[in-house]
């Protein structure tokens, strides 16, 4: 029980990400912004503070965003992208350090996402006779997107159908999941920039299945990101994904229409 206590001790890591607000912070450690958007070959800088009262060394590296059509993203490596100055430091207790961040790709004809991770570097504990010493280690993701001037998104619903999506318990003392109507849609950025889905209003409309019509239902910004867990599209790309229907319509048939959210 001791030994797997103490390896217990030595993985524990509690990773932090937060990109849809300004700024973030997670006890000893904050990171302002948590969203940048870089013209090519021009730079911008990440505020990292210690609000501790001990130095604490941190790592920068930054990752390319890459999301399938299923909604799954995954990370390619992007150093020859950029030069992170400096890639790592102590930051002094109650203190602040400046990252620089220069991009090294100027001629673009689409825009690009990435992941700037802000991590804590853990040091060494030591070990004490009968004892265990935890460390929590906190990590940043910083949402990176170089865009060049003058490209747009293009949203196209390609495909609508009726379906089921399963909702996860709000907890886990003994809840189930349950399962609701949905529709699932499949959009399509045919822009040279990305987006994201909750900033696009998805308006249906439809025929029930008693035949008359069906009342028009749009979901805010929040209903989206609660259903959906990745909501990048990048350009050029297909996303397939569901939205829950309210309680009520039983629509037999069902389309849907989209606007930029206001």
């Amino acid at each position: 029980m001791r030994n797997l206590k103490i390896i217990l001790a030595r993985v524990a890591i509690f990773i932090a990400t937060l990109i849809f607000s300004n700024h973030a912070w997670a006890n000893s450690l904050g990171v302002d912004p948590l969203y940048v958007e870089i013209l090519p070959g021009k730079s911008t800088a990440v505020r990292v503070t210690n609000f501790s009262d001990i130095d604490t060394p941190v790592e920068l590296f930054i990752d390319e965003r890459v999301v399938d059509q299923t909604g799954k993203q995954f990370r390619k490596d992007a150093e020859d992208a950029f030069i992170i100055f400096p890639p790592q430091a102590i930051i002094k207790a109650n203190k602040t350090q400046v990252f620089r961040i220069q991009t090294l790709r100027k001629d673009l004809n689409e825009s690009q996402s990435y992941f700037l991770s802000v991590r804590q570097i853990p040091v060494d504990l030591g070990q004490e006779e009968g004892s265990v010493r935890l460390q929590v280690v906190f990590a940043f993701d910083v949402a990176v997107h170089l865009i060049p001037r003058g490209v747009k998104a293009k949203p196209i619903i390609d495909q609508v159908k009726l379906t089921s999506l399963e909702i996860a318990p709000e907890s886990e003392l003994g809840e189930t999941s349950t399962t609701v109507p949905a529709v699932e849609l499949t959009l399509r950025n045919d822009g040279n920039k990305f987006l994201y889905l909750q900033d696009q209003n998805y308006i249906a409309s439809g025929i029930n299945a008693d035949g008359s019509p069906m009342e028009p239902i749009e979901w805010s910004a929040d209903e989206i990101l609660s259903a959906v867990k990745v909501v990048l599209v990048n350009p050029g790309t297909s996303r397939t994904f569901k939205l829950p229907l309210p309680k009520g319509p039983n629509p037999k048939e069902i389309s849907i229409k989209i606007r930029p959210r206001k």
